[in-house]
């Protein structure tokens, strides 16, 4: 914790837990907030992706094995889950599962499989970084790919 911060006497793994919660809800109640008001759900993500890709700079020239590693990691701090990762530098899969959660869906006003489209924030966050993202479902899991522009 930063000095001059109280803990409020929640250990670090609550706080972790609150976090992952309301970043997940954060990203659908917008989504739900843009259906609401007549806006295109992946139009909305990737208003969002445009604003955070900046925030990916650190990522410039890296492959998309990297940038598929990074995504898990919002995968995993929004609290889903990250059943495999693979890849190399030219094309990457990260296969999410847990994610989003249904209830969270529900309660942002949105319609089963519509907070799928979440994912469509990478889109901008790749263009920024010279790849392309795509995802697609699979069951249960949502598999969110990277590649290099020149891979076919």
């Amino acid at each position: 914790m930063r000095e001059g911060t109280q803990d409020l006497g929640f250990s670090v793994e609550q706080i972790a837990e609150q976090a992952r919660g309301n970043a997940q809800v954060a990203l659908l109640v917008l989504l739900g907030y843009a259906r609401s008001h007549g806006h295109d759900l992946r139009e909305a993500a990737r208003f969002v992706g445009e604003r955070f890709a900046p925030s990916w700079e650190g990522e410039q020239g890296r492959g998309a094995d990297e940038c598929a590693r990074f995504a898990g990691l919002n995968v995993l701090s929004s609290g889903g889950a990250v059943a495999a990762l693979r890849g190399d530098e030219r094309r990457a899969e990260v296969m999410v599962t847990g994610w989003p959660d249904p209830e969270a869906v529900e309660a942002a006003g949105l319609n089963p499989g519509e907070g799928d489209i979440a994912l469509d924030v990478y889109g901008p966050i790749a263009e920024y970084l010279g790849l392309r993202s795509t995802w697609y479902r699979q069951n249960e899991t949502l598999v969110l790919i990277f590649e290099r522009r020149d891979h076919p």
